[in-house]
């Protein structure tokens, strides 16, 4: 917490001054479907702000928190990025959510020289000649080769079926990992794209069904993308290890498929059997994410 106040500190937006109320701006999605991890992480933020400003020197800056609502839609997330990069008060930026929202904020923010650092945009051009925009998590090409390596120790002898999205977020997570899996000898399969329409799920089933049956599944997809696949491939009884990145390590996850009757009678009925990647795990951190954890569960 501490630690994310100091590197705005050490790195100033030009124009804040010393011995004023000074500005944070945490940019994310507060309202539409992405609004509950918009507002775990405004919260965050501002326990952290709230953690410095208790112990800060109080003839020395106060930090305040703004927080804006770009929808995770990459022309709000440019606009709200110039609005902040104007204001000479705001220190930094936390944000945004998606890449998308990243990667459009991240041009302002390098034209402007106003830091920035998001905890959830993995996509690997995001901090690539940008030396204003950090992260807190791996890139698509870290967690693509983390969990190619998984599988091929896991089940050395399986193939590999690949089904993506047709976004930048499925394209990069699906070539990063065809390359690892041709850097250690994994047989891809297959790779399948998921079209949004409506009879993808069924169709994708039916393919993995009738040849692909033994394979290893990476699912390179969003989490509202990765529900009805999972659903229609465990609903066929289909048995596959299944793979997926950091967006399916988001505990709605679970939650969709709570709603479904086989959940009801097997809880794990369709997640048994999937691995995701996740940037943080509570029972590995170090005491100072602990205590950080249990101080937001309390206030929250």
């Amino acid at each position: 917490g501490a630690g994310l106040v100091a590197s705005f500190i050490l790195y100033p937006h030009a124009g804040t001054a010393g011995g004023a109320v000074v500005k944070i701006a945490y940019i994310g999605p507060l309202t539409g479907a992405n609004s509950k991890s918009g507002e775990t992480m405004r919260r965050a933020v501002a326990l952290a702000i709230d953690r410095f400003n208790a112990t800060a020197d109080q003839e020395k800056s106060r930090i305040a928190l703004v927080a804006l609502d770009d929808r995770n839609n990459p022309a709000r997330a440019a606009e709200l990025a110039g609005e902040a990069a104007a204001d000479p008060d705001v220190l930094g930026v936390v944000g945004h959510n998606y890449s998308a929202a990243s990667l459009a904020a991240g041009e302002v923010y390098r034209e402007q020289g106003l830091v920035a650092i998001t905890a959830t945009s993995t996509a690997n051009a995001l901090t690539l000649d940008n030396p204003w925009y950090f992260r807190t998590i791996f890139n698509n090409a870290y967690q693509s080769a983390f969990l190619a390596d998984y599988l091929k120790t896991a089940l050395p002898a399986r193939p590999v079926v690949i089904i993506r999205s047709d976004g930048a977020y499925g394209r990069d997570l699906g070539a990063d990992f065809r390359a690892q899996a041709a850097r250690i000898g994994i047989k891809i399969a297959d790779e399948m794209v998921v079209d949004g329409a409506p009879d993808t799920p069924q169709r994708i089933a039916n393919q993995v069904a009738l040849a692909h049956d033994k394979a290893m599944i990476f699912l390179a997809l969003q989490r509202a993308e990765a529900v009805p696949i999972i659903k229609a491939l465990r609903d066929r009884q289909l048995p596959n290890l299944l793979a997926g990145p950091d967006s399916l390590s988001d505990p709605r996850l679970r939650e969709a498929f709570s709603a479904f009757s086989r959940t009801r009678d097997n809880p794990g009925f369709y997640t048994d059997n999937l691995l995701v990647a996740t940037p943080f795990l509570k029972e590995t951190a170090n005491q100072l994410a602990q205590n950080f954890v249990e101080e937001y569960q309390l206030r929250h």
